[in-house]
C-alpha cells in the first residue's frame, strides 16, 4: 500500500472511532478486483497487520463482489543489480514485466479456455513516473500499450469536456467552448 506501514491504519482507525462520537465505516465490498486479487490482499493484510499493532480478523477482510473468472496472482521477485543491492531500477522491473507479458501473450490460456489478449492485462504502478520505462520495455517487444500516465491531465478528453461545459455555463457566448460541449458525446 504505497510503502505504508500498518501503524498508519491503526492511527486512522483509532482516531475516527474515538473522536467526537465518530464511527469508522469499513467499506469491505470490492466490485473491481477479481477474487484472486482480493484473496491475495486479505492474505497479505493478515500477515502485515499481525506484524503491527492493528488487529485484523474476518470482519476486516475485503469481500469480492465481482462476478466472472479469476486469473492467478503472481509474486515476482526481481533481483537487484549486483552494483546496487539497495534498490531495483524501474527499468529492471519494467523489463521483467514486459518479458512476462510477452510470455503470457504467446499462448497462455485463461480459466475460461480463451487465449490471453493484451486487453486482459493491466500494469498498476505506484505513480506515473515509471510508466515510460514500462511503455518502452513493452514497445521493444512489439507489444502495443496504452499509457494513460503519459497524457497531461488537461489533455484528457473528459477534462477538456468538463472545461468546455464550465466555460459555457460561465458565458454561453464563448463559441469555441460551446461548440466543444455540443460536439461531445
Amino acid at each position: 500500500f504505497r510503502g505504508a506501514c500498518p501503524e498508519v491504519f491503526t492511527h486512522y482507525r483509532t482516531s475516527y472511532e474515538a473522536g467526537d462520537g465518530g464511527q469508522a465505516i469499513f467499506m469491505q465490498e470490492n466490485f473491481r478486483s477479481q477474487r484472486a486479487v482480493i484473496d491475495f490482499a486479505n492474505l497479505i493484510s493478515r500477515y502485515m497487520f499481525a506484524a503491527g499493532e492493528t488487529p485484523f480478523d474476518e470482519k476486516d477482510e475485503l469481500v469480492c463482489t465481482k462476478s466472472g473468472g479469476s486469473a492467478p496472482v503472481e509474486i515476482c521477485l526481481v533481483p537487484a543489480p549486483e552494483d546496487d543491492e539497495e534498490t531495483i531500477p524501474a527499468n529492471a522491473e519494467a523489463e521483467y514485466v514486459a518479458g512476462r507479458i510477452q510470455a503470457l501473450l504467446q499462448g497462455e490460456i485463461l480459466s475460461d479456455g480463451s487465449l490471453v489478449r493484451p486487453g486482459d492485462i493491466a500494469i498498476l504502478l505506484r505513480s506515473g513516473r515509471q510508466a515510460a520505462a514500462y511503455a518502452d520495455a513493452l514497445a521493444r517487444r512489439g507489444i502495443a500499450a496504452a499509457n494513460s500516465a503519459a497524457d497531461p491531465f488537461f489533455a484528457c478528453s473528459e477534462v477538456i469536456l468538463m472545461l468546455c461545459l464550465l466555460n459555457t455555463a460561465d458565458n454561453p457566448l464563448r463559441d469555441i467552448y460551446l461548440a466543444g460541449a455540443m460536439k461531445s458525446p
